[in-house]
């Protein structure tokens, strides 16, 4: 895990692009109509560049994300089956406004985690998407959960964490923590909630043993923890 400070719509664009919906969405005034959308940007052109070359027989070029942070716009990208961050730096791309023609690469502060660094923006993941938002000191932050560090052994999320994977993570119950998800490096693997102080990050506390129950995502809904499943199953557990 590393802190940061979906439009295929049809099969007329041959890349994944942003498409641009002008007009009213939600809470249009009657006879107001949503006008068609069009072509309006192309975040991932040098991935996809890398990808086809790579990969000629399929790669994933989907655009797994978007939240606006900061009334900037984050996308998320990536293969995690192919491998893609192996084969070029997947970055934290941004637009700085809806006039901008091109992503901003955001610079990530990675000294001693994972593989070293490419590019300043260097994720050292195989794909980033399902951002999160998370108040840390009352303040919205932007949190990725890693999802394949392109380093060799697979887990080296953050330097103090070699046994464990962090697959997502959500806010905590009390101000300023931060739960994760995370896969414990045992034999076999097991699953497990744990809390941590979202401004040091370096403990972590069991709150919910989840077994060998593979879990790929969880987040805090109307005060119960929902837990997805690697087999399309939702689990829920009380407060705790």
């Amino acid at each position: 895990m590393r802190l940061l400070f979906p439009c295929d719509m049809t099969d007329v664009f041959s890349r994944r692009a942003l498409l641009l919906l002008t007009g009213c969405v939600g809470g249009c005034v009657t006879g107001q109509q949503t006008s068609v959308p069009v072509q309006w940007g192309n975040p991932i052109d040098e991935y996809i560049a890398v990808g086809d070359v790579e990969f000629p027989d399929g790669y994933d070029r989907n655009i797994k994300d978007l939240v606006v942070h900061r009334d900037m716009l984050w996308v998320g990208y990536g293969d995690g089956t192919r491998n893609m961050g192996s084969s070029t730096p997947v970055e934290y791309r941004y637009y700085p406004s809806p006039a901008a023609a091109e992503t901003q690469i955001a610079r990530v502060e990675a000294d001693g985690q994972g593989a070293p660094q490419r590019t300043p923006g260097d994720t050292g993941e195989e794909q980033v998407g399902h951002f999160r938002l998370l108040s840390v000191g009352g303040e919205p932050t932007l949190w990725q959960a890693g999802a394949d560090s392109t380093d060799a052994d697979g887990f080296r999320e953050l330097t103090a964490w070699g046994n464990v994977r962090v697959h997502d993570c959500t806010k905590g119950y009390q101000l300023g923590d931060v739960l994760l998800l995370v896969e414990q490096r045992t034999e076999p693997s097991t699953f497990a909630v744990v809390k941590s102080d979202s401004s040091s990050l370096t403990e972590l506390d069991v709150v919910l043993e989840l077994g060998e129950t593979a879990a790929s995502s969880i987040t805090l809904w109307q005060g119960d923890l929902f837990i997805g499943t690697d087999l399309g199953a939702m689990l829920r557990a009380k407060c705790f």
